[in-house]
């Protein structure tokens, strides 16, 4: 039975670039399936479900994938990957994993609580995959400028988190960050980041061959299998991309990507080896979650309601939950001065 990802059409792009390139094998049996099309539908092939970007829906479109997952999880045929009630975001993913002892560090919303909080701490969106929106910040007052210039540069402060620093440098200096997915029962080791600055990003980063050698190693060996699938377990999640770092030998963990970059032809020289055991694996652990059952497509009577919310999201042609929008030239001479107080303000606000 074929796969189905489903996934917001503008943010498509990862998936289709690998079935177009290393996952060329799998281009006959996986389809892309826009969540634009899910309020039109009618009726639903058996096949496994990859519930892929469920933190980039509006609330109708959430809402439409419930039900429908709920109307056709446990029938035979139909598997889902991801869960759109259980499975945890980015906010709700640290602090569970801190509460539960995994992660040393707390992540709070910017306009909650912010006592108690160890310094350093940084600003990062709860939804995009841009990094730190701040440099590290050592007091509240910091703390208040810098949701202030980060929503005068356009953000919203609903999307921001307070994240405490968590310095993992090796005994060598470096910082390493690793990547691995899981995709059902299987976890996938992907790709390691590593540099002299704490917010790595792994396309960024000058490859050396000892570098290579290092990600070839982990990527071979597997190392933190069992205690990454506890995590994937805790955020109920079958199908993502988990990033983390270690302390000493303790997993820290950043984020769960639910629609993450598979990868495409054109990595350096040095990566081919580490590319030919994770892409076939990769490969290998998504044919293994196809179903056998031949049944015909089922019918869905969704709640019209709900098939009209998620129709007018589709019809606005925005995105269902921005990160932020791009900030006007003349606002950045004003970002510093009255930053503190935008973000102070704003705090409150969200409070009262």
């Amino acid at each position: 039975m074929p796969l189905f990802y489903v996934v917001p059409e503008r943010n498509d792009a990862g998936i289709r670039q690998y079935l177009g390139s290393q996952g060329r094998e799998l281009a006959d049996r996986m389809r892309v399936l826009p969540c634009e099309e899910l309020p039109s539908r009618r009726a639903f092939e058996p096949g496994t479900y990859i519930l892929a970007g469920l933190d980039q829906l509006g609330p109708g479109m959430l809402r439409l994938v419930r039900e429908l997952h709920r109307k056709l999880d446990g029938r035979p045929g139909f598997r889902f990957l991801n869960h759109p009630r259980a499975t945890l975001f980015r906010g709700e993913l640290l602090d569970a994993l801190h509460r539960r002892g995994h992660n040393d560090f707390r992540a709070v919303r910017a306009g909650g609580d912010l006592a108690g909080l160890r310094y350093p701490v940084f600003l990062r969106s709860d939804q995009a995959h841009d990094g730190a929106a701040s440099p590290l910040l050592g007091s509240r007052a910091e703390i208040e400028e810098a949701i202030g210039r980060a929503l005068l540069r356009g953000r919203r402060l609903e999307d921001l988190l307070v994240v405490e620093f968590c310095a993992t440098a090796g005994a060598d200096g470096s910082y390493r960050k690793y990547a691995a997915f899981r995709v059902a029962d299987r976890v996938v080791p992907r790709h390691l980041a590593r540099g002299a600055d704490w917010m790595l990003k792994y396309d960024d980063q000058a490859v050396t061959r000892e570098i290579a050698r290092e990600e070839l190693e982990y990527v071979r060996s597997n190392p933190h299998r069992e205690r990454l699938a506890e995590i994937f377990e805790i955020a109920r999640v079958g199908y993502g991309r988990i990033d983390y770092s270690l302390s000493g030998d303790r997993i820290q963990t950043w984020e769960i990507n639910l629609n993450p970059v598979i990868g495409q032809d054109g990595s350096p020289a040095d990566r081919g080896p580490k590319n030919a055991i994770f892409y076939p694996a990769f490969a290998v652990a998504l044919r293994a979650t196809e179903v056998s059952y031949g049944a015909g497509p089922v019918s869905v009577d969704l709640d019209p309601e709900t098939r009209e919310a998620a129709s007018a999201e589709v019809g606005s042609r925005s995105p269902a939950r921005p990160a932020g929008r791009p900030a006007p030239a003349w606002i950045e001479p004003l970002a510093r001065p009255v930053g503190r107080w935008v973000g102070r303000l704003a705090r409150r606000l969200s409070a009262d």
